[in-house]
């Protein structure tokens, strides 16, 4: 019940402020033509949910905050008060530097591999659609002596969180002896 109410709440802001932010937009005179003001009021509620996006990587990515904080800013300010003009035309160019800066530019290692690893759904896992992309930090961080509480350690050192029973399993299965060939048939030459 929750969910629907947040969606609806959601979509229900999306058009009051859309509508709101269009009559702004042509008020200002910022823009002449019903469609710029259209563009321009999806500018400000794209920033929105570019920094929604943006925290929801990643909660503790100050820049996405940032983003977000300033969206929700412009877009209550804008509703209530006709920007002047010079401000409104400043507002996608803004839109566009934040948007690149939260969701293109690379964030710090740490930053990096948390994001990485809070990227990968359980669902995924499962699947095994997570793990093509981690083999690479396996082999660099595994050896064959390795217990699960090191290997796990080993894999957080290169920025790939695991538990020690995920660990466990992991080498488990990187220690399995491997499938006989299918084309050798058991026969040695």
């Amino acid at each position: 019940m929750r969910r629907w109410l947040v969606v609806f709440l959601a979509a229900a802001a999306a058009v009051l402020s859309f509508d709101a932010l269009r009559a702004q937009a042509l008020a200002s005179g910022a823009v002449h033509h019903q469609a710029l003001a259209a563009v321009w009021a999806l500018v400000v509620d794209g920033m929105a949910a570019a920094g929604v996006l943006g925290v929801r990587t990643d909660r503790r990515d100050w820049r996405a905050w940032t983003m977000l904080l300033l969206a929700f800013t412009c877009s209550v300010a804008f509703q209530v008060l006709v920007p002047p003009a010079w401000l409104a035309r400043a507002v996608p160019p803004v839109a566009l530097l934040l948007a690149i800066v939260v969701l293109e530019l690379p964030r710090s290692r740490r930053d990096d591999a948390n994001a990485r690893t809070q990227g990968a759904s359980s669902a995924e896992v499962a699947r095994g659609g997570a793990l093509p992309g981690a083999l690479p930090t396996i082999a660099a961080a595994w050896n064959e002596g390795m217990s699960g509480a090191e290997l796990a350690r080993a894999l957080g050192e290169h920025g790939l969180e695991v538990g020690d029973r995920d660990a466990r399993r992991l080498l488990a299965l990187l220690r399995a002896t491997p499938a006989p060939d299918p084309d050798s048939n058991g026969s040695r030459s």
